[in-house]
């Protein structure tokens, strides 16, 4: 009889959390306190996705404006989709954040990645992705087989893979980042 009681203590958790989370992006209180909601436009004119923050680099690395703006790092709440990647790649090199709300890792590396965006190499791009429930409900999960949140996925300026890990924050995007 016990491990039936487990089973229904176990899924009335996955439930509720499940409805927490289903209500929270709902009502739009998952978007971070003075985050601007509205979706920046790259010099093409295609929107990244929503800004989260940037960070300009210092200013002995880069002797010009044109050079700042090209250097500059940014995180963006976005769809993911072809044409995001493509504008974000065109700004520096691209990595994917598989970021689920309901997930204790998932907010420490999102914070991680806010509080220290200076600390980034030169012109990254993150991309932060609702990777959905336990299943990895978003479609580019499905394409780089993510099988959980917390992963971050390093792409070229048409999407393809250039590689994939789990876990970190800033320190770990610096390492593994490849140019």
């Amino acid at each position: 009889m016990r491990p039936n009681v487990l089973i229904f203590v176990l899924a009335s958790i996955a439930f509720l959390g499940a409805a927490t989370y289903i209500a929270v992006t709902q009502s739009g209180q998952e978007n971070t306190p003075g985050a601007t909601s509205t979706p920046t436009p790259t010099p093409s004119g295609t929107p990244v996705g929503e800004v989260v923050g940037t960070a300009s680099p210092s200013a002995a690395s880069s002797p010009s404006p044109s050079a700042s703006e090209a250097a500059q790092a940014a995180y963006y709440q976005s769809e993911g989709t072809n044409e995001q990647i493509a504008a974000a790649a065109a700004k520096g090199p691209v990595v994917l954040f598989f970021h689920a709300a309901w997930c204790p890792t998932c907010q420490a590396a999102d914070r991680d990645i806010r509080n220290n965006l200076r600390d980034l190499k030169d012109g990254v791009q993150v991309l932060r992705l609702n990777y959905g429930n336990s299943a990895g409900d978003h479609p580019r999960a499905k394409e780089y087989g993510i099988t959980y949140q917390h992963t971050f996925v390093q792409v070229d300026a048409t999407g393809k893979l250039i590689q994939k890990w789990n876990g970190g924050g800033v320190d770990e995007l610096n390492r593994y980042l490849q140019n």
